[in-house]
């Protein structure tokens, strides 16, 4: 039976602060945009920091597994000779708004072609702002883009990193405030 809170706590993972129903944080980190709950932060069901620091640092871990991930796959993305690009199209604000896809180079007809949601388009290397160079200067161009995007990624989880750092640097439990 769920019991109704008392207190509230900080979460471990994103730092807001919530109610303890069963002393655990409550669901958080929802939307419910489309009219049923999407999506919720890691840090919900689990222990507040007041209490524990042990998901902090599985979060930083994850993310810094994360960043070499991402670092690989940097290093793959601009490597690349072959003709299948990773472009940045517009879904639609509802559908997601800009939403990156993978898109095979026609270097004859000078269109990179590409799917989305089962309709086959394409965009013109023109439109890309790539339509001078050789073949591998054009993928590599295109490519570019894609890598510079997941270098700020990089950056954004080593912020994170150092936050969730000095949060716990000095942790020792806390008393919960009453709601």
């Amino acid at each position: 039976m769920k019991k109704p809170a008392t207190h509230i706590g900080t979460c471990q993972a994103c730092g807001n602060v919530q109610k303890l129903p069963n002393g655990v944080l409550s669901n958080h980190g929802y939307t419910k945009e489309w009219g049923f709950f999407n999506g919720t932060c890691p840090g919900a069901k689990r222990a507040p920091l007041e209490q524990s620091c042990r998901y902090v640092k599985e979060c930083i871990e994850n993310a810094q597994l994360t960043i070499e991930d991402i670092r690989k796959q940097v290093e793959e993305v601009r490597q690349s000779v072959s003709p299948t690009v990773t472009i940045q199209v517009f879904v639609g604000r509802k559908a997601g708004g800009w939403i990156w896809v993978k898109g095979e180079v026609n270097f004859e007809t000078k269109l990179v072609s590409y799917s989305v949601s089962g309709q086959e388009k394409s965009l013109s290397l023109y439109d890309l702002s790539a339509s001078q160079g050789t073949k591998e200067e054009i993928v590599k161009k295109i490519n570019g883009r894609f890598a510079e995007s997941l270098e700020k990624n990089i950056v954004n989880f080593e912020r994170y990193i150092a936050w969730q750092q000095k949060r716990i640097a000095n942790w020792a439990p806390r008393e919960l405030k009453p709601v």
